[in-house]
């Protein structure tokens, strides 16, 4: 990758800014999120929303003054809602505003559950499973697209983000790497620059480390 987008994926800073300039003002509607539009990014690298070391993945301030609480899972464990309660009460305790949690999953992953009891309390999340979404169409309409030099809609650029979690006959790694080659042929800088923060920050947790190497030579 060029040296600018080498420091937007070491730089946790930069990171979130292109990802706050990138969902500014939008909403993720398109895959079933019924929220007010993101205002931005939160910082989730604090001791006071972190378990075990383990930290939540996105945290969005919303019109409304709400927080949508967003994590992205390539497998389904019931566990992991206990670790998304202790996120956004975590989160809730600094904030003092209501979180939404919406948890998208992989294409690997068919049925999930959406609501646990803890007794007295009840935890409700929203899944969107990518499986539902033709990952190899997708990439093929982008690709004429950006090839052509039209204009992308802030559909297609969701779609481009999420490509390597929807449903593809090739794994996860090669279509994480062809949608990078991808974004890198947009012509216009910004927004080459945002999308490719955008799309490293929401594919890197689903990468092995070998795999992460090669992303930063292409």
């Amino acid at each position: 990758m060029s040296g600018q987008t080498d420091i937007a994926y070491n730089n946790y800073d930069i990171i979130f800014h292109n990802m706050t300039a990138q969902f500014k003002e939008k909403v993720l509607d398109f895959y079933g999120i019924q929220t007010a539009p993101i205002v931005r990014v939160e910082a989730v690298d604090l001791p006071t929303i972190a378990v075990n070391d383990r930290r939540m993945d996105f945290l969005f301030l919303l019109a409304d003054d709400t927080y949508l609480h967003l994590e992205f899972q390539t497998t389904f464990d019931e566990k992991d809602l206990d670790r998304f309660l202790q996120y956004d009460v975590s989160a809730y305790e600094r904030y003092k505003k209501p979180i939404k949690t919406v948890v998208i999953y992989g294409s690997n992953v068919e049925k999930v559950l959406e609501q646990k009891s803890y007794g007295s309390v009840q935890y409700n999340i929203q899944a969107a499973l990518m499986r539902n979404y033709d990952g190899d169409a997708i990439i093929q309409d982008l690709w004429t697209k950006i090839e052509n030099e039209e204009e992308l809609t802030d559909l297609d650029e969701l779609h481009l983000i999420f490509l390597p979690l929807m449903q593809s006959s090739v794994n996860r790694s090669e279509r994480a790497i062809e949608t990078v080659e991808l974004a890198k042929r947009i012509k216009d800088e910004e927004k080459q620059v945002r999308l490719l923060a955008t799309i490293i920050a929401v594919s890197d947790k689903f990468i092995d480390k070998e795999y992460v190497e090669k992303l930063m030579e292409v």
